[in-house]
């Protein structure tokens, strides 16, 4: 049979005009042509740049009356074309929040810990609409639905002591519960139980076994911040001061020394103190230290551990760590949960700190980050929320008014806005609004001087060029121990996917609790989205952690760009190492 395509002025034929083929009977051949069309037809093609996005946010929370100005540049290296920026302005600090329930975090989201994370998230902005009288029935219809599936699925991740673990009873990396997630389960649940049935048994801690994800639960306070989070994680459940396992908390926490604490330690022990309720001199002590360790700047006012820029190369900036919200969302928890006079006067400069640091969706890095940042921000928001509000903001370039007031004060207003830019931001009449400037644009990433990771990437082309096997190796390259749990993402080149008859198994050679900090990290999860591929991992470490799968080209694409495979401490983003990668066949 002669098949023939026929040239028309709509479209160039790219290669063969004409095949010859052989087809016996009961059988079928398919011949292909590549076109490239000469015409803007009604054919939508989703078209994005090369490299990889990157975005970040000027975000501050400002009062009538004030007149700042800021920059919003890009680095030299990005690619032409994938520039946007956009200006918010909304009346409620709680408001980013509200109008993305769904995309708080913009990382993968699939172990024990970031499912519990979505049904707190959704019961602190439910418990936040019901405080200040505006919850919707539409609103409360999505959050309720959110916390149902969420406790549902959290359920799969539970052993059968009761205990809960990252990837459950039969998942990987460790075979037994983890004392930490156990305790922020019981926590999220507390917040749920007014709206979602939770089985009563849920209420009670689980066995104190293995530590496996950790939050900032880092270093050589390890235990005592651990201690903190589980007693905040009891008195948030309701169980009573005066109980057994409450008062052997306390009493651990109370033979610290307070300068030997690590901050991080030093936030969770007071905001447990502030709930326990029944000794104010050891929490004014906790709250004095606290407060010898604050950074003060620009108005605004945060704790961190970090001394110096330790991350090494960050992109063109730096992010602060997850547990530098964390602490300082726990040290505002503590203040606005002990109330007193100045309870919003104190709490405004650590406001400020903490909405600086928001990202364009509301969230912040993690998911626990996220989690502890909105439930602070959503106690000191329902102090303030029946303050008067009538105020306009000017931002120029591109010289656009966003009028706030009481009847819109929830409504995220936005704007375009060229980047770069420089632009100047001014408030007049009465009251507050969160002003933010979000800029994405893409990057080919630069090769790191001093990487924190080092990614060993072999890809073969079979005899058939539309199937190719990947190998990979990984492994963190600084002295600091191995990670936090660590992500793999292998974006695909276009027209490419993973072949589902070569995906990895999980697990690995670390399935007990007696692995060294130098063993190699487990795969405990493999996911899918678009056009990535991402691989969990509990941790990295020193010691490479291999595997391989294939790709097989489903559309054959002309001048395609290259993919890349990118690296991530989950818990610290600024620990990041790129490559990319190109399909080739000789």
């Amino acid at each position: 049979v002669n098949i023939k395509m026929t040239e028309q002025s709509t479209f160039d034929i790219e290669g063969p005009k004409e095949y010859t083929v052989c087809s016996c009977g009961h059988q079928t051949q398919s011949v292909k042509f590549s076109i490239t069309p000469n015409i803007i037809g009604e054919i939508n093609l989703t078209v994005v740049p090369e490299g990889i996005e990157i975005s970040y946010s000027f975000s501050r929370f400002l009062c009538s009356p004030v007149s700042i100005s800021t920059e919003l540049p890009l680095p030299d290296q990005f690619v032409e074309g994938s520039e946007r920026g956009q200006l918010s302005v909304i009346g409620d600090i709680m408001g980013p929040a509200l109008s993305n329930l769904d995309g708080l975090i913009q990382k993968p989201c699939g172990c024990g810990e970031q499912t519990i994370y979505f049904t707190g998230q959704s019961a602190i902005i439910l418990k936040y609409l019901d405080v200040t009288g505006q919850a919707t029935p539409e609103i409360k219809s999505k959050a309720i639905h959110s916390m149902s599936s969420g406790y549902q699925r959290e359920l799969t991740f539970k052993h059968p002591n009761g205990a809960y673990s990252a990837w459950g009873p039969n998942g990987y990396g460790s075979s037994d519960g983890s004392n930490w997630l156990t305790a922020y389960v019981v926590r999220v649940f507390a917040l749920s139980d007014e709206y979602i049935f939770i089985d009563p048994t849920e209420q009670q801690i689980g066995s104190v076994i293995h530590k496996n994800m950790q939050g900032g639960l880092i270093g050589g306070n390890k235990p005592i911040a651990l201690t903190g989070f589980i007693l905040i994680s009891l008195l948030e459940a309701g169980r009573s001061p005066t109980s057994q396992s409450v008062e052997a908390a306390i009493d651990c926490l109370g033979t610290q020394s307070l300068t030997d604490m690590s901050t991080y330690a030093l936030a969770l022990s007071a905001y447990a103190y502030t709930l326990y309720g029944e000794d104010s001199a050891r929490r004014q002590q906790l709250m004095n230290e606290i407060d010898n360790r604050a950074i003060v700047e620009d108005g605004q006012k945060y704790w961190s551990e970090s001394t110096g820029t330790p991350y090494g190369e960050c992109r063109w900036y730096c992010q602060n760590p997850s547990y530098d919200v964390e602490m300082t969302a726990y040290v505002l928890l503590a203040i606005v949960s002990a109330g007193g006079p100045n309870v919003i006067a104190d709490g405004l400069p650590i406001v400020r700190w903490l909405t600086s640091q928001r990202n364009a969706y509301g969230g912040w890095t993690s998911t626990q980050d996220t989690f502890v940042g909105l439930e602070a921000l959503y106690k000191y928001s329902a102090l303030v929320a029946g303050d008067a509000i009538d105020v306009n903001v000017v931002i120029t370039p591109p010289g656009v008014t966003f009028h706030v007031d009481s009847s819109n004060k929830q409504v995220l207003q936005t704007s375009p806005v060229d980047v770069p830019n420089n632009i100047s931001i001014s408030l007049n009449g009465q009251g507050c609004a969160l002003v933010q400037a979000n800029v994405w644009y893409n990057i080919i990433p630069p090769v790191p001087k001093k990487p924190f990771f080092n990614i060993d990437l072999n890809i073969v082309p079979t005899r058939k060029c539309a199937r190719q096997s990947v190998d990979i190796c990984v492994s963190y390259l600084r002295d600091d121990g191995p990670t936090n749990m660590a992500l793999v993402q292998m974006k695909l080149v276009t027209g490419w996917e993973v072949s589902e008859d070569s995906i990895p198994k999980l697990g690995g050679p670390t399935i007990n609790n007696t692995e060294s900090d130098d063993s190699p990290g487990t795969m405990t999860k493999i996911e899918f989205e678009d056009d990535m591929v991402i691989f969990y991992f509990d941790k990295l470490s020193s010691s490479e952690s291999c595997f391989e799968f294939q790709l097989i080209q489903e559309i054959k694409v002309n001048n395609v760009k290259p993919g890349f495979v990118t690296v991530f401490d989950y818990y610290n983003t600024n620990k990041e190492t790129s490559i990319d990668y190109t399909l080739s066949c000789n």
